[in-house]
């Protein structure tokens, strides 16, 4: 994809429509002690409160200053307990449908051919199964999905033409309609649910929590995305400013390999890669990046461009009956773990113990506007922006 050119990063595999997930990771030799890391370039200059500007009437539950609690069991203990379980049953998963309903044709569609945007992660996972299960081929439209890095490399795609509608982080989405541009959200995709994060390093890092990343390299997927404005969300709860911390750019199957080999001290991680990395690795949450003022923040969703929304609404109301039968199919915790090892070839014990997303069937607009509200307040955006104008209703 050119959008990732020079970074090392590509959009598809093959011209598969989705790659398989690959766990297993290489461990390099560890970096030398003391190696010098370079300062971010960049401050976010805002010194207002994380908690008072997200929630500025609300009372909020906040964790500690090392919010990841001592009595949360292990993945390893929760996997070592599954797969006993596996062994005393003798139960194999079957990995057919997870039909439960049908969805209905939407008649008069205007462009029945799309082209969406995917990633391998789970909070798309409903996307997947509406591919799989021929949820959209009910709704009246063929759907094929494309693999993208990161929602800020889809959102160029998107507005290029090379894809019809793209699963994406909201930042991307949000930094284009405030600049003028015609991206568009038309559904939620996922919310945070706790655990479904965290910022984590090797066990032998010596890190411990948000406090320790100060002077250290994290890596995130993209920049000025969900996973540097929830991050910095916490490092400000630790009176660490955001500066202070330099973010490198790696896509999330390489994140692991990444942390391993000392490419960076610390990595934010979703799910399945965060369960993979505990499981296999041994690595250790130092915090929550969705915890507090963050706390059930919408995560990421659907966006499209204004000219097809106004041409094609038959079009789009199909899209999003399909994909809404699939969010609710997906609250299913069994037939999410059937989808996350047929669509996303994630391993049964990975499947097994992590933390699923939360499948809204709505769009809430005031949740999303949390989303903005945290941009504005790390610099992301430079003025207050009311994202109703760009939130389609169903």
């Amino acid at each position: 994809m050119p959008a990732a050119a020079g970074r090392g990063e590509t959009s598809a595999n093959g011209g598969r429509t989705f790659p398989p997930f690959a766990p297993e990771f290489h461990r390099r030799k560890k970096r030398q002690a003391g190696r010098p890391r370079p300062a971010n370039a960049a401050s976010s200059g805002k010194a207002a409160d994380v908690k008072s500007v997200m929630f500025p009437s609300a009372a909020v539950t906040w964790h500690s200053r090392h919010p990841m609690s001592a009595n949360r069991p292990s993945r390893r203990t929760l996997l070592a307990g599954t797969l006993g379980a596996f062994a005393m049953t003798g139960c194999a998963t079957s990995l057919g449908s997870t039909r439960s309903g049908t969805v209905p044709r939407t008649e008069g569609i205007e462009q029945p051919e799309l082209l969406v945007g995917a990633l391998p992660i789970v909070g798309a996972a409903p996307l997947h199964l509406a591919a799989q299960e021929g949820l959209f081929q009910q709704a009246g439209l063929n759907v094929r999905l494309q693999q993208v890095a990161s929602g800020a490399f889809a959102v160029p795609e998107l507005l290029s033409g090379k894809l019809d509608i793209t699963f994406s982080n909201y930042p991307s989405l949000i930094q284009n309609f405030a600049g003028g541009g015609p991206a568009r959200i038309i559904a939620e995709g996922s919310r945070a649910a706790p655990d479904n994060f965290a910022v984590v390093a090797e066990s032998d890092s010596g890190l411990n929590e948000a406090a320790d990343l100060a002077g250290k390299t994290v890596g995130v997927n993209a920049f000025d995305n969900v996973a540097t404005l929830t991050t910095n969300a916490q490092l400000q709860t630790a009176g660490i400013r955001p500066d202070q911390v330099r973010y490198v750019q790696r896509g999330f199957p390489k994140m692991t390999d990444a942390l391993l080999s000392g490419d960076v001290d610390a990595a934010f991680l979703p799910e399945p890669f965060l369960s993979a990395a505990e499981v296999q690795h041994g690595v250790k949450r130092l915090v929550d990046p969705t915890a507090g003022a963050a706390a059930q923040i919408p995560i990421d969703g659907y966006g499209a461009l204004a000219p097809l929304i106004e041409k094609c609404p038959n079009t789009l109301r199909a899209f999003r009956s399909a994909l809404r039968e699939a969010q609710r199919r997906c609250q299913n915790p069994s037939t999410l773990r059937t989808v996350l090892q047929r669509d996303l070839k994630i391993d049964e014990r990975i499947s097994a113990v992590l933390s699923p997303s939360r499948y809204p069937l709505s769009t809430d607009v005031t949740s999303l506007q949390r989303v903005a509200t945290l941009m504005e307040l790390f610099g992301n955006l430079q003025a207050p922006l009311d994202i109703g104008p760009m939130v389609i209703a169903a």
